[in-house]
């Protein structure tokens, strides 16, 4: 008896993997997800943005172009802050508009303020400026300065997450 049950089991639980999996597209895509990707692309098409890191003197550092979806957007305009690869975890008052996001954050037990700030229009072109301070050490506070530029739909071939550097200044 036991043994049939466990037989039952084993089946059981290989149906449900074979049913949890059969919508997953696991290894090569296939076709389903061809078409998934080409819908998704006429629905909300991949945008193509020049990206400048400015010098405080308003002199472009660096530039890239990169192709995002419309949704990536957003992450310019609300960079995740981090010191050293650790995530900086947000705390206490909040300031959240759609110009100006404000906090405080911790990074290992360290406090730190965060704000970032941004001016234009975020559907076409617009600057941010992000600051992340240690709250032992304010005077060590650079802000990084950036402006947005979309230049309109994806060049044929480029994938999403595809960038190019255009322009650096020797360090």
């Amino acid at each position: 008896m036991a043994r049939g049950l466990r037989t039952v089991g084993l089946a059981l639980a290989g149906l449900l993997l074979t049913i949890s999996t059969a919508g997953c597209d696991i290894g090569a895509p296939n076709r389903m997800s061809a078409k998934i990707a080409a819908r998704q692309a006429r629905l909300n098409p991949p945008q193509f943005w020049q990206v400048a890191q400015l010098a405080p003197n308003g002199v472009v550092e660096a530039q890239l172009k990169v192709c995002v979806e419309p949704l990536h957007v957003a992450g310019f305009l609300r960079p995740a802050a981090e010191v050293n690869g650790r995530p900086c975890i947000t705390y206490g008052p909040l300031v959240d508009t759609d110009r100006l996001y404000a906090s405080g954050c911790r990074v290992d037990g360290e406090p730190f303020r965060l704000r970032i700030s941004n001016a234009g229009d975020p559907a076409t072109s617009f600057e941010t400026w992000f600051s992340l301070t240690p709250a032992r050490a304010p005077s060590l506070a650079p802000t990084q300065h950036r402006r947005y530029r979309r230049l309109g739909a994806c060049p044929a071939g480029w994938p999403v997450g595809r960038q190019e550097i255009v322009a650096a200044r020797p360090s």
